[in-house]
């Protein structure tokens, strides 16, 4: 393959990326769309069936659309180029490293040539093979993330909720009903303002119903008392 094309292998992987949310890294090798060739770009968008299938964003924040003759995929790790190479792919991207110069072999010598311990004439220390090391995976921070606060207002109180990552910071504290109020105050949304004071208004009519009904027992209460007050105590 060459490098200024994508195989289907490479198409398939970018589309599994981004289908897992990720963005993959690109390169644009061949200038397309005033881009120049060499250009490093995030890939953000994969639309089929079009001449320009591939969306590219560039370090400005521009996005652009691109065939996949002019992209190339950075390869993310040195175990990766090496597989692109055993497989016969072009590695020799904008991001690939060079490859190393080559020593020039040492000239014959003239005199005999040295000995192993055994006599035999073989190196005595035979050249080891690289292998590529394979990078363990990053566990996420477990206090990663950002922190989620829900509030609940009920007509009688409100409950406060808050987690960060996994962590679990405040569970169903409980708040004063005009805290819950204040927040739907401070939230400045009509729908959320509107909703919070319907359930208050409610509640509050509730209230006042059952201190009314209180109130009138309370009354006839005291009525009954006073018809005691004229009744002599037992001696």
């Amino acid at each position: 393959m060459s490098a200024g094309s994508l195989s289907d292998r490479d198409v398939h992987a970018l589309v599994s990326a981004l289908g897992r949310g990720e963005q993959p890294r690109i390169a644009v090798v061949s200038a397309h769309a005033e881009v120049p060739a060499g250009t490093k770009a995030t890939l953000v968008g994969y639309e089929p069936d079009t001449d320009s299938p591939f969306t590219v964003r560039l370090a400005d924040g521009s996005e652009v659309a691109a065939p996949a003759t002019v992209l190339a995929v950075v390869p993310r790790g040195r175990a990766e180029i090496i597989a692109r190479t055993a497989s016969g792919e072009d590695t020799t991207g904008p991001d690939s490293p060079a490859p190393a110069d080559t020593a020039p072999a040492d000239p014959a010598p003239t005199g005999t040539a040295p000995t192993g311990a055994d006599g035999s004439g073989a190196d005595p220390a035979p050249a080891k093979r690289a292998k590529a090391a394979k990078a363990a995976p990053k566990k996420p921070a477990k206090g990663g993330g950002e922190v989620v606060i829900t509030v609940t207002v009920a007509g009688d109180g409100a409950t406060v909720e808050a987690t960060h990552g996994t962590r679990k910071l405040v569970k169903g504290a409980a708040l004063p009903v005009g805290a819950g109020h204040a927040l739907a105050q401070l939230v400045n949304l009509e729908p959320v303002t509107a909703a919070v004071e319907a359930v208050i208004a409610e509640h509050r009519t509730a209230k006042e119903a059952e201190a009314e009904q209180l109130r009138s027992r309370l009354a006839e209460l005291e009525r009954e008392l006073a018809e005691y007050q004229d009744i002599d105590a037992p001696a």
